[in-house]
C-alpha cells in the first residue's frame, strides 16, 4: 500500500509540473518585450514606416501590412521561410520615435540587427543618429 501511494503521489506531482512549463513568463506580454530589438531613431513614425518598407523589400521580403498615423506605425512582412518581421515606430515626447523590431524568436537577434541597420540606411541622413538608448534598451 505505502509503495501504490507514493507511486500516485509522484504520478500527480509529475502531471502538475508539465503543466506548469512556460509559467516564468508574467503573460503574453513579457514575450513580446523580451522579443524585441528597441532603438530611437529622429524622424516621426511615417518616416521610419517609409524607411522600414524601403529596407524589408529591399531585403526580399514581402510587406504584407503597413498602418501609419502622426504618433504611430506599424509594418509587417516575411521572409522567403515565412518568418514574419514586425516593425513598430511609436512617437517619443522628445519628437524622436521609438522603433521596436520584431523577427523570428528571441534566438534572431542578427536578423533584428540587420533589420534596424537597413531602416538607418533609408532613413535621410539627418534624421539618424545612434543614441545611448539604443544600448540601453538591448
Amino acid at each position: 500500500m505505502p509503495v501504490m501511494r507514493t507511486l500516485i503521489l509522484i504520478s500527480v506531482v509529475c502531471v502538475l509540473l508539465t503543466m506548469q512549463t512556460g509559467c516564468a513568463e508574467t503573460g503574453a506580454g513579457a514575450n513580446y518585450v523580451t522579443d524585441n530589438r528597441s532603438v530611437v531613431m529622429d524622424g516621426s513614425p511615417t518616416d521610419v514606416a517609409s524607411a522600414a518598407e524601403a529596407a524589408l523589400v529591399e531585403m526580399g521580403m514581402a510587406v504584407t501590412l503597413r498602418k501609419t498615423n502622426e504618433s504611430e506605425a506599424e509594418v509587417v512582412a516575411r521572409t522567403g521561410s515565412d518568418t514574419m518581421v514586425e516593425v513598430v515606430a511609436a512617437l517619443r515626447a522628445d519628437q524622436t520615435t521609438r522603433v521596436f523590431v520584431r523577427a523570428g524568436g528571441v534566438e534572431d537577434d542578427a536578423l533584428k540587427d540587420r533589420v534596424v541597420d537597413k531602416i538607418r540606411e533609408h532613413l535621410p541622413v539627418a534624421k539618424t543618429r545612434i543614441s545611448a538608448t539604443d544600448e540601453a534598451a538591448n
